[in-house]
């Protein structure tokens, strides 16, 4: 019996992780640049994700258990995190000098 639990947090776990990563890709292809492709690519992904986040959730039921809500919710959590983060990594594209500026001049004379 102890197997069967180990195994439902198991699949717990890769339900949440599925979860988050429909989030994810939601906000990717919200923020998709560039060819109509990559967009649609990102949504078939997302299809993809979501059915496979529903075999498991049936596996998991099928072994007489439900999905963990606490997993669940930390999955909506993260997978809004991490789409926030990918903004965060679009705004920060600007072209900045990548060293700092040179501290080998001569300090101002003050005289």
């Amino acid at each position: 019996m102890e197997e069967v639990h180990r195994l439902i947090s198991w699949l717990n776990g890769v339900y949440a992780m599925q979860r988050a990563l429909e989030e994810v890709l939601r906000r990717h292809a919200k923020d998709a640049e560039g060819p109509p492709e990559a967009r649609a690519r990102i949504e078939r992904h997302i299809g993809e994700t979501r059915e496979q986040a529903e075999i498991v959730r049936g596996r998991i039921e099928t072994l007489g258990d439900g999905v963990s809500g606490v997993k669940s919710a930390f999955a909506d959590v993260f997978g809004a995190m991490q789409g926030m983060g990918r903004r965060g990594t679009r705004w920060s594209r600007t072209p900045w000098p990548i060293t700092p500026p040179s501290r080998s001049r001569s300090p101002p004379s003050g005289r």
